[in-house]
């Protein structure tokens, strides 16, 4: 009885012994060696362009050496001071292709080329309470004070059209970041050299609007400044323009289908709406009624050698007369 046990716990042993060896032969066969593995550069954080990689935003991880693609970054000597073309997001694979040249930094790589970047001040308002965000395109306006025949006047002017906003503060165009709320203090703008001298100018003659507009819509209007004679003298204005104004537009043959600019439409609306105001009512003038006459009798009276006229007013009725004046019908007075 004894033999017997010892016999199956041996059996029982050799057994596990045997799944152990085939354990180990089949994950040596399945998994890559320690020796199969390298190391490849991983952003750690959202980067932005122009900031320098180190070791807060970037770090190395292990990657099985077949995974790994050509022109990743491997080493630490390939990304000393050096810094990305174009923002990644946290998790993403650093390639070499994507690095600027050493000692490369800072915003001003993303400027183009014969570009400049002005920045003006700006608060929850003239952001439109945030929506103004780097990449977006805006009408620059300026207020100031002007002098005129009738005294100092404010006066507003559009100084530029489309202008590419570069940076909301210090969040660009290309930059990655989390969806937060965001009130910028300042909106970088760029814009040509002499556009840039212009936005200085303005500045320091009164405060900047920022007008946002769509990205598609890239047509200038070349608006008319504004005054205060303007403005006291005109009348309201209208929205988005009814599709009747323009139903009457044909083509003429030359291409040209009549379509109207915005100016020809809101002077057309501003038209129709003089037509349509009621005319002014003429002044009214009393008129004395006239006062009605009275029509009155004469009577003479006889009496021996002496005789007296007396009157007797008639009713106001019209009554058909005869050529010597006494009605047709009316009873002959006897003489006394």
């Amino acid at each position: 009885m004894r033999m017997k046990s010892f016999v199956l716990l041996a059996f029982s042993v050799s057994m596990g012994l045997v799944g152990v060896v085939l354990a180990n032969k089949y994950v040596s066969k399945d998994g890559p060696a320690e020796s199969e593995y390298g190391q490849v550069l991983v952003a750690m954080a959202n980067i932005q362009p122009g900031i320098p990689l180190n070791g807060d935003n970037v770090a190395f991880q292990k990657w099985p050496i077949d995974a790994i693609p050509a022109g990743a970054v491997t080493t630490d000597e390939q990304f000393a001071d050096r810094s990305l073309k174009a923002a990644c997001v946290a998790g993403d694979l650093i390639l070499e292709a994507k690095l600027n040249q050493p000692g490369m930094h800072g915003a001003s790589l993303e400027i183009p080329e014969g570009m400049r970047v002005v920045s003006v001040p700006v608060d929850a308002t003239k952001t439109h309470s945030g929506l103004i965000q780097a990449g977006d395109r805006v009408d620059v306006l300026v207020t100031y004070k002007v002098r005129t025949d009738r005294g100092m006047s404010n006066k507003t002017k559009t100084i530029l059209e489309y202008i590419e906003v570069f940076a909301s503060d210090s969040v660009r165009s290309s930059a990655v970041t989390e969806e937060t709320e965001h009130v910028a203090k300042n909106i970088s703008l760029l814009v040509e050299p002499n556009q840039a001298n212009l936005v200085m100018l303005a500045q320091n003659k009164g405060p900047i609007h920022l007008a946002l507009r769509n990205k598609t819509d890239q047509g200038t209007v070349q608006t008319e400044s504004v005054d205060d004679a303007f403005f006291e003298d005109s009348g309201s204005s209208v929205g988005r323009f009814s599709e009747d104004l323009f139903a009457d537009a044909e083509d003429d043959g030359t291409g040209d289908t009549g379509a109207l600019s915005i100016q020809d439409a809101l002077k057309m609306e501003l038209e129709q709406q003089q037509d349509q105001s009621p005319a002014e009512p003429e002044p009214t003038v009393s008129v004395e009624p006239t006062p009605e006459i009275q029509q009155k009798w004469k009577i003479e009276i006889f009496f021996g050698d002496d005789h007296r006229v007396e009157e007797v007013d008639l009713e106001n009725e019209q009554e058909d007369l005869t050529e010597n004046g006494v009605a047709a019908d009316m009873p002959k007075v006897p003489t006394l």
